[in-house]
């Protein structure tokens, strides 16, 4: 969760956001995955 908002408020100010694949610093593999999901949902372009 610790980077979605900051993504989310980027993402509605530049046209194009990259977000490493494993960053998202969630407390579970399940949140982890939600927060990733949710990140590309909005247009973040996830990298390795």
């Amino acid at each position: 969760m610790q980077l979605v908002l900051p993504v989310l408020f980027a993402l509605d100010r530049v046209h194009e956001f990259h977000v490493v694949a494993g960053s998202s610093g969630g407390e579970s593999p399940a949140a982890h995955d939600h927060a990733h999901q949710r990140m590309v949902g909005v247009g973040a372009v996830p990298v390795t």
